[in-house]
């Protein structure tokens, strides 16, 4: 008697599958636990740590130390300008001018900054250096941008729509966050003219960190 085993075969085969597809339960635990830094909690000085430190430590706070002026009053940020906006802007433009003057490039005619990048305000009487890092202590570079006169407005323009920033050079007021009134060293802006003279020295910005 011949016997087959093809129907066994794909009982056999299909049970298999249908074993091996049934879902798996996964058990698992979590725990949370919440450590707390405090100086009140745990005074402990790491003596080692600190003997090991210490040299950088000192050395590092004798030049933070360090006076570069006395300022008769406290510049404080604000917009849309501020005493330490125009201070830093000034200063910014007059480093790119000497820095361009050196290096035979045209000199920029204004400038203006990003106003979150001054991290803090200066205050009435001795600057430090250390004071000097807390305002800028990022590593930005300042970056001359050839424009036309209507790529300068369109920036301005922004300028204003953000309330204002430290600017150099350039003077403008803002109404209903238009830039109006916009002169570059007392000398209203004239898109002609920027546009004639991109042959020759195109009126120059220095830019500090992202426009955008």
């Amino acid at each position: 008697m011949k016997v087959s085993f093809q129907p066994y075969l794909f009982y056999f085969v299909a049970g298999l599958l249908l074993l091996g597809c049934h879902p798996k339960k996964l058990t698992y635990t979590t725990s949370n636990q919440q450590y707390i830094f405090s100086d009140s909690l745990n005074n402990r000085i790491d003596t080692t740590s600190m003997s090991f430190i210490s040299w950088y430590s000192d050395s590092l706070k004798k030049t933070m130390n360090t006076v570069l002026a006395i300022s008769a009053q406290a510049m404080v940020k604000e917009l849309p300008e501020g005493l330490l906006g125009n201070y830093c802007a000034d200063a910014c433009r007059r480093q790119a001018e000497s820095n361009c003057i050196e290096k035979n490039y045209p000199t920029p005619d204004f400038l203006f900054l990003n106003h979150g990048g001054l991290r803090a305000s200066l205050p009435r009487g001795k600057i430090t250096i250390g004071n000097v890092y807390e305002v800028m202590p990022f590593e930005n570079e300042l970056v001359v941008i050839s424009m036309n006169g209507t790529d300068a407005d369109s920036v301005l323009q922004h300028i204003a729509s953000m309330g204002g920033a430290p600017v150099s050079g350039v003077r403008f007021s803002i109404d209903g966050k238009r830039a109006k009134d916009i002169t570059v060293n007392g000398t209203a802006l004239s898109a002609t003219k920027y546009t004639m003279l991109q042959h020759l020295i195109i009126w120059q910005m220095a830019e500090m960190d992202s426009v955008f």
